[in-house]
């Protein structure tokens, strides 16, 4: 501890003046004790309480500095999360929507089987022919086939299919007699589906897929980008020019002719 000759001659007023103040305060102090345990002594709480006391009011004015400092300290933890949660939100936000996965319904098929009864024959004049119709059957007899004047010679039978939302398949049961081959097409006024040459005496299924759509050019059909069969369709039994020979003559029967569409 230093003492007042540890201290240099220049420092020695200031020495004094601070002893002075520091004497005060002290004097002051022990009249304020002297007075509080003359109070104390004249209430008779004894000394004692009064330590306790001071003891007492020494803590609660700590909790209320730490009360103060409390908020200070917590100012920067708040604008923190104010922060982080701002940016939550932001990256929340700015993601992409995810996309909304289309609901797929399942389609129903159904099967038409047609009655044929109401069957008709389409040839070229020049060629001899006729047809004969039942519930369950349509037979063609081709007498002669002769080519017009540009060459063309067909004998067909055709049913009409009525309204058709969407083809999936066409079948039906074809025998010939003399008569080797069947090309079974769809048709819908000035647009048809051209399927494939068949052998008779055999069951014949074609898809959708299987058919190569066509639109009429004057006398003439052109191939068109593809699209399902659709619509007031025929479906046409041709037995004619490119399917079977000028000389062909013989009869087909038709049966068991069913069409599968969507519903």
């Amino acid at each position: 501890m230093l003492k007042q000759t540890d201290i240099p001659a220049e420092d020695q007023a200031e020495i004094f003046r601070i002893a002075d103040k520091l004497y005060r305060e002290d004097e002051e102090h022990r009249r304020n004790a002297d007075a509080s345990a003359a109070a104390a002594a004249e209430l008779g709480v004894p000394k004692e309480y009064l330590d306790r006391a001071a003891q007492e009011l020494h803590l609660q004015r700590l909790e209320a500095v730490k009360a103060k400092r409390k908020p200070l300290w917590m100012i920067p933890v708040i604008a923190l999360t104010g922060i982080g949660f701002m940016v939550l939100m932001t990256l929340t936000f700015s993601k992409a929507p995810a996309p909304i996965s289309p609901t797929r319904t399942a389609t129903a098929s159904v099967t038409n089987v047609y009655d044929l009864s109401d069957a008709t024959v389409r040839a070229n004049p020049e060629s001899k022919g006729s047809i004969s119709t039942n519930s369950s059957a349509a037979t063609l007899v081709i007498d002669q086939f002769v080519p017009d004047s540009k060459g063309d010679f067909y004998g067909n039978i055709i049913v009409s299919a009525g309204n058709v939302r969407e083809v999936e398949a066409v079948t039906a049961q074809v025998a010939g007699n003399s008569i080797p081959n069947v090309r079974l097409d769809l048709e819908a006024g000035d647009v048809r589906w051209k399927g494939p040459v068949s052998s008779t005496n055999t069951s014949v299924s074609i898809s959708a897929k299987e058919f190569q759509k066509q639109v009429r050019q004057g006398s003439n059909w052109k191939n068109t980008a593809w699209s399902p069969p659709s619509g007031k369709l025929r479906i046409a039994f041709k037995t004619g020019k490119s399917i079977n020979d000028a000389s062909t003559k013989g009869t087909l029967t038709v049966t068991n002719v069913e069409l599968r569409a969507k519903q």
